[in-house]
C-alpha cells in the first residue's frame, strides 16, 4: 500500500492596507502545511501602510511569490 501525499494548495491573496491580517494568515498557512504543498501568490494592491515592507521581508520564503501594484 502506498502513502499518498496531500495535494498541493494554491492560495491567492489580494490585499490593501491589511498587513496584520496578512501576517496572521501566512503564519497559519505555514503552521498547517508543508513546503511541498504551498504555492502562495500575494498581490498587494497599492497599500499605504507597511504591507510592502512586510512583503519585502518575505523574500526567500518557500512557495511565496509577492507582487505589488503602485496604482
Amino acid at each position: 500500500m502506498s502513502v499518498l501525499s496531500p495535494p498541493p494548495i494554491t492560495i491567492l491573496i489580494v490585499t490593501m492596507d491589511r498587513r496584520d491580517l496578512l501576517e496572521k494568515t501566512l503564519w497559519y498557512i505555514y503552521e498547517t502545511s508543508s513546503d511541498t504543498e504551498r504555492n502562495i501568490w500575494i498581490w498587494d494592491n497599492a497599500s499605504t501602510d507597511d504591507t510592502s515592507d512586510f512583503l519585502g521581508s518575505m523574500q526567500g520564503w518557500p512557495g511565496v511569490r509577492c507582487f505589488r501594484s503602485n496604482v
